[in-house]
C-alpha cells in the first residue's frame, strides 16, 4: 500500500499455479511483496484496487520498462534505493529528535528533584556547551554543540512535558489503586506561612502488578474558610470521587489528635464512618512521639534553660555570634569540626530540639570557656553543675532516639 513517501511496500500473496499472476503486478512482485512506484494510496488492499490503480496511473510503465528487461530491473533497484534512503533519513531524524526531548525531560526531572525553577534550563544548556567545547576535539566538539542546541530547554516546554508526565503518573497510580483490594489513608491539615489551610491526603495500598505495598500522595486541597470536621470530610470525599475510589474501599484512616479529626460526633473520622462503619482509625505515630516527648518538671526546666542559653549565645547579638564562631575556630573543635556553630530551635518543628542539643553537646567544653570569658555567671554555674549536665546528656540521648 502506498504511503506518504517515494516508495512503499505492501504484502501480497504469491501467485499460485492454478491462479496465474496478473501482468499488472508482475513489474513489482518479488518475494511476495508489491512495490508501488508512487506515493498515492488505495482505499483497500485488494487485487482489483491495485490493478485499477496501476492501469490508471501507470499505463506507460510496461512500454517504457518491458517485462524481464535489464532496464526494468535497474528501475526497480533505483526505486528500492530511493525508498531505503528516504526511510533512513526519516528514521535518523526522528531518533535524534527523540534523544533531544529525552535530554530535556532528564534535565527537567533533575531540576524538579532539587526544587529549582525550569527557567534555569537555559543555564544548564549553556554549561553543557561550555563543557563540550573544553573537553572535546574540534570535530566532536562541533557535532556535540550542534546536538545540544537542538535540545528544547525553555521553561514553557519543560512545564508542558512535566504536566504530561504528571498526568501519566497519575493515570498509572489510579489504575494501581483501582486494582487494589483496599486502601489506607493518612490525613493531615496544617496552615502554611500565608495562613492558607492545606489538607494533605496520602494513600497506602498493595500494588498487584509490583507485588508490593506502595505509598503515594493522593492529593492536596485548600480549605478556603473553616477547617471543621465537616469541611475536611467533604474535601476527602471530593478527592476520592475525583480519583474514582469508592468510600467502602478505604479500610483505615490515620490522623492526628485534633478535635476536627477525631471528634466523637462532628469529627472527620466520625462522618466518614457514617458511610463506612467498618473504617479503622489510627493515631499518627509522630504525634504520639510528641506526646511521649513531653518532659517532667525537672527535665522541662533543664530544657528551657538550655534553649535560653543557646538563644543568648546565638541570637542575642550578631557581634556576639561572630565572636563565638571565631572563638570556636581558634580553639579548633576537632571533635565536631563540622559543628562549629549553634543551631536555633524552632517551636513549629519539634524535631529541631534534638539537633540543637546535639550541636550543643559536641562543643559544650568550648562553650563553657567562652561563657567564662564573657563572665556570664549564671550560664557558667549551670555548665559546672554535674547533675544539670547529666540531665542534659539524658535529653540529648532521648531526643536523638525519638528523632
Amino acid at each position: 500500500m502506498c504511503r506518504d513517501c517515494d516508495l512503499s511496500i505492501i504484502k501480497y500473496p504469491r501467485a499460485s499455479a492454478s491462479r496465474p499472476r496478473s501482468p499488472s503486478f508482475s513489474h513489482t512482485q518479488k518475494q511476495g511483496k508489491i512495490l508501488h512506484i508512487c506515493s498515492e494510496t488505495v482505499a483497500l488492499i485488494k487485487s482489483a484496487n491495485v490493478k485499477r490503480h496501476y492501469e490508471t496511473k501507470h499505463k506507460g510503465f510496461e512500454q517504457t520498462y518491458p517485462l524481464k528487461s535489464e532496464l526494468r530491473s535497474q528501475k526497480i533497484s533505483s526505486l528500492r534505493a530511493q525508498y531505503d534512503q528516504s526511510t533512513r533519513i526519516l528514521s535518523h531524524t526522528f531518533t535524534a529528535q527523540q534523544r533531544a526531548h529525552e535530554c530535556s525531560l532528564r534535565v527537567a526531572w533533575i531540576l524538579g528533584q532539587y526544587k529549582k525553577p525550569f527557567t534555569e534550563g537555559g543555564v544548564v544548556k549553556e554549561c553543557m556547551s561550555a563543557v563540550a567545547e573544553t573537553l572535546l576535539e574540534v570535530k566532536q566538539k562541533q557535532e556535540l554543540c550542534d546536538e545540544i542546541k537542538q535540545i528544547p530547554m525553555s521553561a514553557s516546554s519543560a512545564t508542558k512535558k512535566s504536566e504530561i508526565l504528571t498526568q501519566d503518573v497519575l493515570t498509572d497510580l489510579d489504575e494501581a489503586m483501582h486494582k487494589a483490594p483496599c486502601v489506607g489513608l493518612a490525613v493531615d491539615e496544617s496552615t502554611d506561612m500565608c495562613d492558607n489551610a492545606q489538607l494533605l491526603v496520602y494513600a497506602r495500598f498493595f500494588n498487584t502488578d509490583q507485588k508490593a505495598f506502595c505509598e503515594d500522595l493522593l492529593g492536596v486541597t485548600t480549605l478556603q474558610t473553616s477547617t471543621r470536621g465537616e469541611d475536611i470530610n467533604l474535601a476527602i470525599k471530593e478527592m476520592l470521587t475525583k480519583r474514582g475510589i469508592e468510600p467502602k474501599q478505604v479500610v483505615s484512616i490515620t490522623t492526628d489528635g485534633a478535635p476536627a479529626m477525631i471528634g466523637r460526633e462532628k469529627g472527620a473520622v466520625a462522618r466518614l464512618k457514617e458511610d463506612n462503619p467498618e473504617l479503622i482509625a489510627y493515631h499518627c505515630i509522630i504525634h504520639q512521639s510528641v506526646l511521649c516527648a513531653s518532659l517532667s518538671d525537672e527535665h522541662a526546666e533543664v530544657m528551657n534553660t538550655m534553649m535560653k542559653m543557646i538563644h543568648f549565645l546565638r541570637a542575642s547579638s550578631s557581634y556576639q555570634h561572630r565572636m563565638l564562631r571565631e572563638f570556636l575556630r581558634e580553639v579548633d573543635a576537632n571533635a565536631a569540626q563540622h559543628l562549629v556553630d549553634l543551631l536555633l530551635h524552632n517551636n513549629v518543628r519539634w524535631l529541631s530540639k534534638g539537633r540543637v542539643l546535639e550541636h550543643f553537646w559536641s562543643i559544650r567544653r568550648e562553650l563553657a570557656s567562652f561563657l567564662a570569658e564573657l563572665r556570664s555567671q549564671k550560664a557558667t554555674l549551670s555548665l559546672e553543675n554535674e547533675k544539670w549536665i547529666d540531665n542534659v546528656a539524658f535529653l540529648v540521648d532521648i531526643t536523638s532516639h525519638l528523632n
